[in-house]
């Protein structure tokens, strides 16, 4: 798995709808995601959702699908 997911994938996992995800992620509801305006007028908003900040917010186990697909820090 990705570290950022979309709203779809997110609301696979949390059992909701995808626009749920997005209004709860745009309201600051929920942290584990940002919501980013169009860049130009009348465009669509878009959401990085951080798979790994999901799984910890809403206190689950993070997969190991989750774990592999991170990159370590660089120092």
């Amino acid at each position: 798995m990705r570290e950022i997911i979309s709203a779809a994938e997110a609301a696979r996992i949390l059992h909701c709808r995808p626009q749920k995800v997005r209004e709860r992620i745009k309201a600051g509801r929920w942290a584990f995601g940002k919501a980013i305006p169009p860049a130009k007028s009348g465009g669509q908003m878009t959401y990085d959702i951080y798979a790994r900040r999901m799984y910890q917010f809403f206190g689950m186990e993070i997969p190991d699908s989750v774990h592999q697909g991170v990159r370590p820090k660089e120092q």
